[in-house]
């Protein structure tokens, strides 16, 4: 009786445990997106003069909810791009051009078939075009 009492325990812990990790590999995780980096990228905050073009490169990558499905740009958060996709990762170089607002705020957003987001953003500030 004794052995039969430690063998159901045993299969209990075996079956808890189990369990909890099926509930871990059924974690919903978002997609992931990130700036390119590198000294031809412009990646952070920076200052333009009017007509100058910032090259900002984006990687991105689905999470568990499924693909990629849609990738935009807002300008100041106002819609400045939408584009339909269909894949798993997305590896975009773009070309920015300053225009004449003080400040133009860039956001670029990924959202997956479960309807999950990332963006990230940077700050394009108009630089002085009197200084040197």
């Amino acid at each position: 009786m004794k052995k039969s009492g430690i063998l159901f325990i045993a299969i209990i812990s075996f079956l808890l445990l189990f369990n909890m990790c099926e509930d871990e590999e059924k974690t919903i995780t978002k997609p992931s997106i990130q700036f390119k980096k590198g000294e031809n990228y412009t990646f952070v905050n920076d200052s333009a003069r009017v007509d100058d073009s910032l090259k900002v490169g984006i990687m991105a990558e689905s999470g568990t909810s499924g693909k990629l499905i849609l990738f935009e740009i807002f300008r100041n958060d106002e819609s400045f791009e939408s584009i339909d996709i269909d894949r798993s990762t997305l590896d975009a170089d773009l070309i920015i051009v300053k225009d004449t607002f003080s400040a133009e705020t860039w956001k670029f957003l990924v959202r997956d078939k479960g309807n999950k987001a990332d963006s990230v953003s940077l700050t394009i500030f108009l630089k002085d075009t009197l200084s040197i």
